[in-house]
């Protein structure tokens, strides 16, 4: 195997939407649209399921409203983000969509 020089931080999520999206407008004007894509991993004996959230920034006007059980595709990169939290501080693994296929 051959492993490429250049540094690469790419992922592609296939499956549904699960639970309620997030719709969030900042005072900057930006809009976040935040939801979980359920995957799912073939195992030996029964298939694992994976929720991962997925964080898309300036989604398209049409994509606003994604409902529950659609099936989508997501390109974009994997991101670790710290926050505050009234216990402390957090941290959350995502993917940050470049783009988001219905």
């Amino acid at each position: 195997m051959s492993i490429p020089k250049t540094d690469r931080n790419k992922a592609e999520l296939v499956g549904e939407v699960t639970g309620t999206t997030v719709l969030k407008k900042f005072d900057s004007g930006a809009t976040l649209l935040s939801f979980n894509v359920r995957t799912c991993i073939a195992g030996d004996e029964r298939p694992v399921t994976h929720n991962v959230p997925v964080a898309w920034w300036e989604p398209e006007l049409s994509a606003r409203d994604v409902p529950e059980g659609i099936r989508v595709k997501v390109v974009g990169c994997v991101h670790r983000r710290f926050y505050n939290t009234p216990t402390g501080l957090r941290s959350q693994v995502e993917v940050v969509a470049q783009t988001v296929e219905v």
